[in-house]
């Protein structure tokens, strides 16, 4: 029996599969580390210095910037059958302070990476 899409969709959305971020204008796409924690928010793994970290950046005035997670399910071997593939949309907005601990917790307990 097959999963439902919505069963593909959360199995995708935990993390255990890399992804890939499309910022709104701005150059990408860019490979990230994701988990969703308990209340199935999307957490990005994200190096500070990096080009996706610059991407992200808020631009005042908005509540946050514009992004589409892609999570495909590539097959392990030829021929094996793939799930699908995940594309999520929203506002990424950064975390800091106890907000950011409590998120790299979470993230850590659902994806040890």
């Amino acid at each position: 029996m097959q999963p439902s899409p919505a069963e593909v969709a959360r199995t995708l959305a935990t993390g255990r599969l890399p992804g890939t971020a499309h910022v709104a204008y701005r150059p990408g796409p860019h490979q990230v580390r994701h988990a969703a924690d308990a209340a199935g928010r999307i957490l990005l793994l994200v190096p500070v210095f990096t080009d996706l970290a610059a991407a992200l950046r808020p631009i005042p005035g908005r509540p946050g910037t514009a992004l589409v997670l892609d999570v495909p399910d590539l097959p392990p071997a030829a021929g094996a059958p793939a799930l699908g593939r995940l594309w999520l949309s929203g506002w990424a907005q950064p975390l800091d302070g106890a907000e950011a601990r409590r998120a790299a917790v979470e993230f850590a307990e659902v994806n040890p990476t």
